[in-house]
């Protein structure tokens, strides 16, 4: 069974992510969806898909897992910070 607290919660998660297409360093989302899995004959399968813009300098964890290899530290201007 579809519980529509969790799509309310989640299309409202995506709508801020949307907000935060003019701040530098964010991916941008270019769309979303929702899709629902009816292979097996029912509704109760669904799934939200998130276009988003495409980088080309890989993951985050790639990179920080070369900086680590290489030893190096991050600038300032390209630390995580956590948005609460």
């Amino acid at each position: 069974m579809v519980d529509h607290r969790d799509i309310q919660i989640a299309s409202k998660e995506i709508s801020r992510m949307f907000e935060l297409d003019k701040v530098d360093n964010i991916v941008k989302i270019q769309n979303w969806f929702l899709y629902c899995d009816e292979k097996n004959g029912s509704n109760d399968m669904w799934y939200i898909n998130i276009v988003m813009e495409f980088c080309d300098g890989g993951d985050l964890r790639k990179v920080i897992a070369d900086h680590r290899r290489k030893e190096l530290k991050f600038k300032n201007s390209v630390r995580v910070s956590t948005i609460i």
